[in-house]
This record gives structure tokens, C-alpha cells and sequence, in this order.
């Protein structure tokens, strides 16, 4: 039985598959099984995963007999390890050669610690690197519940993602729900952590690639992710009532980081509505679900505009009223006797003021 089991699901990963599994066989700890499941790839994938399976006998790899999705070829990575910490790895990213040491390493150090995750850096489809994720200054353990609450209240992934974490395979349980799209990684850190604590290593050991055919673009582009918030939204309702969050309440923050994050994707990657359309979802959710999701997205949506619509003209009623009663008190003032009476005064003082100027502007 191997220590580490990774876990590397693949679909249509040609591009980047290689420099992936060559960075797991760089590791400085090598008691390891890798295990690749292709999920019926169109490219040459299987071949890539054949290739280096009978090179070294640590890694093992296999051809799904139908689609799966991302989740569900995560599952059967899953249902095939046997190594007594479990690996999660993306067919796109790049382990630094110490992450399974330090990984480890953390897990034993931190008994309590039933999920550890990284800082990672974020480079493009070249590899060049355009930043630095890191949630924590330094390494730190914390609560598991006030972590989930944290992820969900600022709907982010305060974690990280697949590559970035390590668990013991004892707390397996149920895998990655796949009746989720997008955020079916970090519904399970929530769920590995809800009854533990979670490790956060500040060392960047992880390289997350992001480029134009990455499932996180194609996600995002689909609007998957915003399905999948009103799904946990669902899933976390007790959980989140329990921390004085309304479903209500919570459903109208996800509304306020889908219109955010929709605005960014129009303005700043000039999706359009034709694109959006032409996106596919691929295995994962039944389209019953989906559509289901879809509406209640609409009806969010709608709901938000209409409110935002009454609070607009309830402003500008008040605006026109507050100008009525200047208005009024202006014309009040003007047919006062006061106002009447100070007339010369202001006269002068205007004659004043432009013989002030004029004298000023001869100066110059």
C-alpha cells in the first residue's frame, strides 16, 4: 500500500498532460501510486497516460467506459486508491517536487487537521506566471466551521483548488457530488473540514494554470459556477441558518457576486449572449436539474431588478419632492420684504466684487 495516492482525472488534456505527471515523478517523497483515469478523450490523452504507466509502476491508468464529468471521474480516482492520504491533481497544473513531503509532513505535525491546502501560483497557458494566491501570511490552523461559514458569506473558494489540498483516505466518504458543475471541490473541503480543522500551508507549492480551454473558463463562460452557488446555497441551508443566515439572505448575495462576475466577463472578456448560448455543459447535472437551476436564477435575477427598480424611483421621488420645496422656498424668499429691502445692498456688494477682480486681473 502506497502512502499517497493522486489522483488525476483527465479529459482532453493533451496539452498539458505530460508536464503534469512529470512533475508528480520530480517528487522528493516517492512513496506514491498515481492514478489517471481518462474520461474518453478525443485527443491523445489515453496514449500520453499509456505511455508513461509503462514506463514506472507507480502509475496506473484506464479508460472510462462512458463520460463521467470532472466529479465523477474524481469518484472513481477515488474508489481505486489505496495509499492512506489522498492526492487530488488537474490535468493542466504543476506540483512544486516538495508538495507530498510538505504535505505530509503538515498532516502528521497537525493531528486535528482533517484537510491541508497551499498557496499556489497562477500562470497562463504558457506557464508564465501572472500572480500569487495565497489566503494566509502564515501556516495556520483553523476551525472548520467558521472556515465553511467564511467561504460561503464571501461566495469564494478561500481553500483552493483540487491540486492545492491533501486528506486522509479514511475520511473518503461519499467523494465529490456530481450533481455539481464547478464548485464541487470546494463543497468537499467544506464537508472534509465541517467536522475538523483545516491546515493552511503559506509555502506556494502548487502552479494552477488558467488559459481559454481550462474547465474554469468554460465554466464560467456557461454560467455553471452561478448554478452551483443556488445549489449549495440549498445544500448549506441548515448549516447556514444555523450561523443566522437566511436562505433569502444568502441567495441575494449570490445574486450580487453573479451580476458582478457577469459584468467583468462582458466588459472586460467580451463574452456575448451568442457565446454564452453556444456553451455546453458536458456529464454532471440531469438537464431537469439544470433547467430547474436556470429558473431560479431568472427569478433571483428578476427579483433583484425589480427591487433595485422601486428603490431607484423611490429616490427620485424624493429627489423631486426636496427640489419642489427649494423651489418654494426660494420663490418665497424672492417675494419677501427682506429680500425687497437688502436689494441695493447686494447691488453694491456685487459692484464690489467685479471692481475687486478687474483690479486683480490688471495686476497679472
Amino acid at each position: 500500500m502506497p502512502t499517497v495516492s493522486i489522483c488525476l482525472p483527465v479529459y482532453n488534456g493533451e496539452q498539458f498532460l505530460a508536464q503534469a505527471i512529470e512533475s508528480v515523478l520530480r517528487q522528493t517523497f516517492t512513496d506514491f501510486e498515481l492514478l489517471i483515469a481518462d474520461d474518453c478523450s478525443e485527443d491523445a490523452s489515453w496514449e500520453i497516460a499509456e505511455e508513461y504507466a509503462g514506463q514506472d509502476a507507480r502509475i496506473v491508468a484506464w479508460k472510462n467506459e462512458a463520460n463521467k464529468g470532472l466529479f465523477g471521474n474524481y469518484n472513481e480516482t477515488l474508489r481505486r486508491s489505496s495509499g492512506k492520504y489522498i492526492k487530488p491533481f488537474a490535468q493542466d497544473d504543476l506540483f512544486a517536487p516538495e508538495i507530498l513531503e510538505r504535505m505530509l509532513a503538515g498532516l502528521r505535525a497537525y493531528p486535528a487537521a482533517t484537510l491541508v491546502a497551499c498557496a499556489r501560483k497562477i500562470v497562463d497557458g504558457e506557464g508564465r506566471e501572472r500572480k500569487t494566491a495565497c489566503e494566509y501570511d502564515d501556516t495556520v490552523l483553523l476551525e472548520g466551521p467558521a472556515k465553511v461559514k467564511e467561504d460561503l458569506l464571501k461566495v469564494s473558494n478561500g481553500i483552493g483548488e483540487p491540486s492545492t489540498v491533501m486528506f486522509p483516505s479514511s475520511l473518503i466518504g461519499d467523494g465529490f457530488d456530481t450533481t455539481l458543475y464547478h464548485l464541487g471541490d470546494i463543497d468537499y473541503w467544506h464537508r472534509l473540514i465541517l467536522g475538523g480543522k483545516l491546515l493552511y500551508l503559506s509555502d506556494t507549492l502548487v502552479s494552477f494554470r488558467r488559459h481559454g480551454g481550462s474547465t474554469t473558463n468554460r465554466n464560467a463562460r456557461g454560467l455553471r459556477y452561478a448554478l452551483d452557488m443556488f445549489r449549495l446555497a440549498r445544500k448549506y441551508r441548515d448549516f447556514l441558518l444555523s450561523q443566522g443566515v437566511s436562505e433569502e439572505g444568502y441567495a441575494e448575495i449570490c445574486m450580487e457576486n453573479i451580476v458582478s462576475h457577469m459584468k467583468f466577463l462582458v466588459q472586460q472578456e467580451g463574452v456575448t449572449l451568442k457565446q454564452l448560448l453556444a456553451e455546453r455543459n458536458g456529464a454532471g447535472a440531469g438537464s431537469d436539474n439544470e433547467l430547474d437551476s436556470f429558473k431560479e436564477l431568472a427569478y433571483r435575477g428578476l427579483l433583484m431588478a425589480g427591487e433595485s427598480k422601486e428603490e431607484i424611483v423611490a429616490l427620485k421621488s424624493e429627489w423631486e419632492e426636496e427640489r419642489n420645496r427649494l423651489e418654494d422656498r426660494i420663490a418665497s424668499l424672492i417675494r419677501s420684504r427682506s429680500w425687497k429691502l437688502t436689494v441695493p445692498l447686494r447691488a453694491t456688494a456685487k459692484a464690489v466684487h467685479a471692481a475687486r477682480r478687474k483690479k486683480g486681473e490688471k495686476r497679472r
